[in-house]
């Protein structure tokens, strides 16, 4: 089933299990209660049923769960959300159940589900209105987003942030309430304050000090996910006296470009966000902060981007996403946004502060430490599905930027 909602913000609604009448198809589910790991949920025809959760994998973007009891004596069912290659989903329901004289029945009340979560989501998708997702540490959000907190502790929080502005619609001038860094992990979004302008691309890290005003735009693809780091002025100072050099806990740049010697860390906070790792987070949030309080000093503030160079950007950032199995060069990238590739690579490094090229190596090698920490497959396969066709390019791309050899790395990340 096609939706044209970003695959984050779907997978928000799908794998909130909790919250399925409020989030994915409300008043086609009237009312929800837990009991442990299983929810009963009330239907409009007036059946209720207990449907235990099975998995709910983040990575695989896949919920399962199985009905419990009732009628049937088998059901069970799954459902993944699978990007469509533009800036919608495909959600994939599948379900398998026995008898087969319930098919009909079944059939019927999918059908039914599926529009209502299709129609509830591109709705909530198109509303205008402003939504306030203020908090202690928190933004001040005037944007159709979902914030999920997933931890906290004294000076600091971590929230999953995912948003579905696009093209089109109106920006708000925002303030930070604390110092914010937030790692953008899906889609790409222009960011403007005080500290200058800077398209944010995945891989990127956003960074606000507190009480600055900001603005969020899209104007030339929709929606956003971010890791999203809320740290108080005593947290940073605490960092910021201990590091040699550094003389402010404050950012004088809009971004952290898309390093590679971020990978590491970056690698570490979305496995510990998928794993629900709360302790490993605040650990993330400290080694972050320095790693951003030493970086910016690096970070070009020769000029500032045109709306131009950020639009033509966005649309060679999203085609190296759709084509980076296939090694993109400089000179099709180039054709893709009808520049020289002189002019191309000039404007790719002032937008992003990255070449073409250290862009698509350092999502390369973020995707395959993320792997390393997930998954125990050999590491072969792992560099493989990361896009590197050659184990010892691998091997030596990877040691050079972790500083240890793959294998090495993931009994230290697990």
């Amino acid at each position: 089933m096609p939706i044209r909602v970003l695959p984050g913000i779907v997978l928000g609604a799908v794998s909130d299990f909790a919250n399925v009448h409020k989030r994915l198809v409300p008043g086609f589910v009237t009312d929800l209660r837990m009991e442990g790991n299983a929810r009963i949920v009330t239907f409009a025809n007036g059946v209720t049923v207990k449907e235990a959760l099975v998995t709910n994998d983040q990575r695989a973007r896949r919920l399962v769960y199985a009905v419990v009891g009732g009628q049937l004596t088998h059901h069970s069912a799954s459902v993944e959300v699978r990007p469509d290659g533009t800036e919608g989903s495909l959600v994939v329901w599948t379900t398998d159940f026995l008898p087969d004289s319930f098919a009909d029945y079944l059939e019927k009340q999918m059908d039914a589900a599926a529009a209502v979560m299709k129609a509830h989501l591109e709705s909530q998708r198109r509303r205008s209105g402003m939504h306030a997702a203020c908090g202690a540490g928190g933004y001040d959000l005037r944007m159709p987003l979902n914030s999920r907190l997933l931890a906290s502790g004294t000076g600091w929080q971590v929230k999953d942030v995912v948003c579905d502005y696009g093209p089109g619609d109106r920006t708000f001038e925002e303030q930070h309430q604390t110092a914010c860094l937030a790692i953008v992990c899906e889609g790409t979004f222009s960011y403007r304050s005080h500290q200058g302008a800077a398209l944010l691309v995945p891989g990127s890290v956003l960074l606000g000090n507190t009480a600055a005003c900001f603005e969020c735009g899209h104007e030339h693809s929709r929606g956003h996910r971010c890791l999203s780091f809320h740290l108080s002025s005593e947290f940073m100072e605490e960092i910021a006296t201990q590091i040699p050099g550094v003389r402010t806990a404050c950012f004088d740049v809009p971004r952290l470009p898309p390093l590679q010697s971020l990978m590491p860390v970056l690698a570490a906070a979305e496995i510990a966000r998928d794993d629900g790792d709360t302790a490993q987070l605040e650990e993330i949030a400290v080694h972050l902060a320095a790693e951003a309080l030493k970086g910016q000093s690096t970070c070009d503030r020769s000029c500032t981007p045109s709306s131009r160079d950020f639009r033509r950007v966005s649309a060679a950032v999203h085609w190296i996403e759709a084509h980076e199995q296939d090694s993109p060069t400089l000179s099709e990238l180039a054709r893709v946004v009808s520049m020289s590739r002189y002019h191309f690579l000039r404007t790719f490094r002032t937008v992003t502060g990255t070449t073409p090229y250290q862009y698509l190596l350092a999502r390369r090698l973020r995707r395959a430490s993320a792997d390393l920490g997930r998954s125990s497959s050999p590491i072969s396969h792992v560099a493989y599905n990361a896009g590197f066709h050659d184990l010892s390019t691998f091997n030596r791309r990877f040691r050079r930027v972790a500083k240890t050899t793959p294998r090495e790395y993931r009994p230290s990340i697990l």
